[in-house]
């Protein structure tokens, strides 16, 4: 499994930025680039899936996610088609959630271990029944403690 690298992620993020800012790049150098985070390159396209709006608010609230691309949700379709797929959380879905989680972007730089974040997403894959249905105040109290 490919180790997440937070800060070159953060460091590639605020260099993309400060060439959209300064126009030093043409809007497709910038695109080719592919920072997933990039709300100017990949702006969010009509309304998401109510099962990612569930995982975005668990995100936000505990990984601090502030908002989301295009890129973020196309994503969590191919972990939920993946889910489907295999019926369990394999290195392939583990890879594709890394990633997604790259896209998101955050109020501040993420502390948690990549395994850490892999676990937390396995218990609220399992809690939400693989987001199908949203979960019960409950069972995110439980998610969070």
């Amino acid at each position: 499994m490919k180790e997440i690298s937070w800060a070159q992620i953060i460091q590639d993020y605020r260099d993309h930025i400060t060439s959209h800012n300064l126009r030093s790049k043409t809007d497709k150098q910038l695109q080719k680039e592919g920072i997933g985070s990039c709300r100017t390159c990949n702006p969010p396209k009509g309304s998401p899936p109510i099962a990612f709006l569930t995982f975005f608010s668990v995100a936000s609230r505990n990984l601090l996610a502030q908002s989301y691309t295009s890129r973020t949700v196309v994503l969590f379709k191919q972990v939920l088609a993946a889910l489907r797929e295999e019926k369990k959380l394999s290195g392939r879905i583990i890879e594709i959630i890394n990633e997604l989680l790259t896209t998101l972007v955050y109020k501040y730089p993420p502390t948690l271990t990549e395994r850490r974040v892999a676990i937390f997403i396995r218990i609220l894959i399992q809690q939400t029944e693989g987001f199908e249905r949203a979960p019960i105040s409950g069972e995110l109290a439980a998610l969070i403690l």
